[in-house]
């Protein structure tokens, strides 16, 4: 049984099982079953590892069902049981997801060693196994000469346009031990990040990959609803100090390797890998590369694995939108800091990080805007060319000095510096519309959205623009989208509601925001959109209500005072409402850049001390 099968085709490489095995693991089939998960990965690395000779009944129940040395495969049959679910499983998987993977991993009954066998094609059933096994010869000499030579030809290009085009899908965690998630993600966001920078490369942004994480889909149909050309996939497993890293770089029309490779280092080498990765990239799509780019591609940031992995535990927590997840992530950034005191994407983090923290009420604008100012200052003072700190630094002067030519100038040093930052875009597009320049803003939104096509943030924040231009179908209709494809995202209800309102479509829009105000256990802005529309509708009282329930929170959190202007807008009570803005720009809350776009203050449009207060923020 130890044997390896004549079935076999060697030229499928030990690179492109292990990515098919991590496609597998990740898949439904397996996905519940962590006795087949380390069935499959067992078996596969001793056959790949040239030790199929080894597998044998009893070395799989000591080694993968935890048996002790007593265990007698005569009388406990758990190996044999557990083999007739693995290959039910498989066959379950390339029915469904697998059932467009170029190769088969499947377990002959009687044999506890894979086998892997590219998918047969059509052919005439009377031709004997000879002409099988010459036709697949020739089609794989073929094949290997057509890569061979194409790789080497150097007329020979990627398609233009969509051919520069790149997903880095999430890096598949095949560890035993289970907190890795972090590392395995961290790796994913290094490695968009480095090749983000590239000039000329459009590279889907965290956010939408992340969606296809342990889903197990088929890379063309990724390829399709990202619209890019090619995807890196790969799997990390750490033990220990040691770690293997497998990657491969796929072309979606056709489904064949670029390029793979499995990297079997130590922890502390994970800078290299990335680097590595990154560099094999660029060669595989034949990216020229000025010199100040390769020099950026290949900078390394810190040399301390314990830092790293705290920074890669800060961006974990960061890309959560909560206040407390903020919080989190500043101290895993401050921990990184106190190993590596010039670690600048560290100090980036905790820029942006308490920037959100204020913009989301977790902190008065007074205090978060000063540490995070300092943090990114000291983060271009290590790194100039860091774009992340230039995009921090750019909402700073934006959103708290309210210095817009100081604020434009750092939006587009960090586009030139990363083209496909996303979020910095996002950030752009809104100080466009907002300050005065709205169709500039929406082509920048809409550019934002092709690099991350599945990201409910950045569709809320089109919804928005919408909104903020009076475009209240299109806003309606954007936000739709957004809660149709995640039913949870409560500020895209909030946007619908507010939009509504604008329609005066007030039934409806009351109950959009009470949706949006229950799945965001009763946020403030959310609150203070439903306060408006109430009130609006005729609901008086249960907008007074409302009103009390903001006053109260403010007494006890820190609450935007714009949140408490635009209930007492919907009430009519403009002169609470110039005092609770009056209040909002002594704050320097971050909220007040909103206003001047925003349908809920037109009845303060008249108002020369509301004129008076636009000028005061730089606003028109």
């Amino acid at each position: 049984m130890g044997t390896r099968p004549d079935r076999t085709y060697p030229h499928i490489s030990s690179e492109s099982v292990r990515a098919q095995a991590a496609k597998i693991l990740a898949s439904a089939p397996f996905a519940a079953s962590e006795r087949l998960r380390r069935f499959l990965q067992f078996t596969l690395e001793q056959t790949l590892e040239g030790r199929a000779d080894h597998i044998k009944e009893y070395l799989i129940g000591v080694e993968v069902f935890g048996h002790d040395e007593s265990f007698d495969p005569r009388t406990n049959p758990i190996v044999r049981v557990q083999a007739g679910n693995l290959r039910t499983r498989l066959e379950k998987y390339y029915t469904t997801q697998g059932r467009e993977d170029p190769f088969i991993i499947e377990y002959p009954k009687g044999s506890y060693v894979p086998i892997f066998k590219m998918r047969e094609a059509t052919a005439p059933a009377r031709r004997g196994r000879w002409w099988k096994a010459v036709a697949l010869v020739t089609t794989g000499l073929a094949l290997g000469l057509a890569i061979y030579w194409a790789a080497r030809d150097p007329r020979t290009k990627q398609p233009s346009g969509e051919g520069l085009s790149l997903a880095v899908l999430p890096f598949v965690c095949i560890s035993e031990e289970k907190d890795q998630e972090f590392l395995c993600d961290g790796m994913t966001e290094e490695i968009i990040t480095k090749v983000a920078k590239l000039e000329g490369l459009r590279v889907v942004a965290r956010t939408s990959v992340f969606e296809f994480r342990g889903k197990g889909e088929d890379i063309r149909k990724i390829g399709a609803q990202l619209n890019v050309a090619n995807v890196l996939e790969g799997s990390v497993r750490k033990a220990g100090g040691a770690l293997r890293v497998t990657a491969q770089l796929i072309n979606v029309a056709d489904g064949y390797h670029l390029w793979s490779e499995t990297y079997d280092r130590e922890i502390k080498d994970v800078f290299a890998i990335e680097e590595g990765i990154a560099q094999a990239i660029v060669s595989a799509l034949r990216i020229r590369l000025p010199d100040g780019q390769k020099l950026r591609l290949a900078k390394r940031y810190t040399d301390n694995p314990d830092a790293y992995r705290l920074y890669l535990q800060g961006r974990y927590h960061f890309n959560v939108p909560s206040s407390d997840e903020q919080k989190m992530a500043i101290q895993y950034f401050e921990q990184a800091l106190a190993l590596d005191p010039r670690y600048a994407p560290a100090l980036a983090g905790v820029a942006y990080a308490y920037y959100r923290l204020s913009f989301r009420d977790g902190l008065p604008s007074v205090e978060a805007i000063a540490k995070a100012r300092q943090a990114a200052k000291n983060a271009l003072e290590i790194d100039e060319e860091l774009g992340e700190a230039h995009g921090a630094l750019a909402q700073i002067l934006y959103g708290y000095d309210w210095d817009h030519p100081a604020a434009e100038k750092e939006f587009k040093r960090a586009l030139e510096l990363n083209p496909n930052d996303a979020v910095t875009r996002r950030n752009y597009a809104f100080y466009l519309v907002r300050t005065g320049r709205p169709d500039e803003g929406l082509p920048q939104i809409q550019r934002a959205l092709e690099t991350d096509p599945l990201s409910s943030d950045i569709g809320e924040s089109l919804a928005r623009i919408y909104m903020d231009r009076h475009e209240f179908d299109k806003a309606v209709a954007q936000s739709r989208k957004v809660v149709e494809r995640d039913p949870r995202r409560d500020q895209a209800y909030s946007i619908m509601g507010a939009s509504l309102t604008g329609k005066r479509l007030y039934p409806e829009a009351v109950a959009a925001l009470e949706k949006g105000s229950a799945l965001s256990g009763r946020e403030h802005r959310v609150l203070a959109s439903l306060g408006y529309a109430l009130a609006a509708m005729g609901a008086k009282n249960e907008a007074e209500k409302i009103l009390r329930e903001l006053e109260e929170k403010s007494r006890q959190q820190y609450v935007s005072p714009t949140h408490l202007a635009t209930v007492c807008m919907g009430l009519g009570k403009n002169e609470q409402a110039m005092a609770w803005l009056d209040r909002a720009y002594r704050e320097r809350s971050l909220w007040l850049n909103s206003i001047p776009v925003d349908f809920r203050f037109d009845g303060l449009r008249a108002d020369p001390r509301f004129t008076a207060l636009l000028k005061k923020i730089g606003l028109p």
